[in-house]
């Protein structure tokens, strides 16, 4: 997927990415079905993939920054009390840290997934 998505999203010209795989509409779907289905999962997963390492990417980089940082001339972020800012930064730790458990997790599946890959292929 990144040899397209990531140039297309880096152009600015988008504002958002929407993906339509309808498997039913190829040529291939009336004689080789079952081969369809596993190649469509097959993108799937690739595009799940590709989207948990934007997520990655995205937490790491926001991670270190605080709505004062975010958003300088706000005046809604001025008007908050030093309480409230506080509490908007322990909230979006704990964000951060929530998608952090996400992000690991799904990829702690994905590397057990390849591992057992990889030993029925060496039966």
């Amino acid at each position: 997927m990144d040899h397209w998505l990531r140039p297309a999203a880096a152009t600015g010209l988008f504002t958002g990415i929407h993906v339509d795989i309808e498997p039913y509409t190829t040529t291939a779907w009336s004689t080789d079905q079952a081969g369809v289905v596993s190649r469509y999962l097959a993108t799937l997963t690739r595009l799940r993939d590709t989207l948990l390492r934007y997520v990655d990417d995205g937490v790491r980089l926001a991670g270190g920054f605080t709505p004062r940082d975010l958003f300088p001339s706000s005046w809604l972020v001025r008007a908050l009390t030093h309480r409230a800012v506080r509490e908007v930064d322990a909230y979006r730790d704990s964000l951060f840290a929530f998608m952090d458990v996400v992000v690991g997790e799904r990829l702690d599946r994905r590397e057990g997934q390849l591992k057992k890959r990889r030993r029925r292929e060496r039966i």
